[in-house]
C-alpha cells in the first residue's frame, strides 16, 4: 500500500494550529496516511535561518529523518 506522509507546519499565525490538529488526525480515518510532528522540532536551534522559515542542512536532515521514519523501511525487491 502506497503511504502517504503529512507533516504539521510551524504555527506562525493561530489558524495553523488547527490545520496542525486535522493533520495530526489524518492517521485516524486513513491507515495510509503518516502524520509527523515537524512543529514539534523544528525550533530546534540551527534547524532553520534566522526567518525561521528555510532550512539548514541540520534542518534538513531532520526532516528528512523524520520523514523516512514514517515511511518505514523499503520493501523487499520483487
Amino acid at each position: 500500500m502506497d503511504r502517504i506522509v503529512w507533516s504539521t507546519c510551524v504555527p506562525w499565525v493561530g489558524e495553523i494550529n488547527s490545520a496542525n490538529d486535522a493533520i495530526k488526525a489524518l492517521p485516524d480515518r486513513h491507515p495510509n496516511v503518516a502524520a509527523v510532528d515537524w512543529a514539534a522540532i523544528a525550533g530546534t536551534p540551527g534547524y532553520t535561518s534566522r526567518d525561521g522559515l528555510h532550512l539548514q542542512g541540520v534542518g534538513q536532515n531532520a526532516l528528512a529523518d523524520l520523514v523516512a521514519r514514517a515511511i518505514g523501511p523499503a520493501p523487499a525487491p520483487a
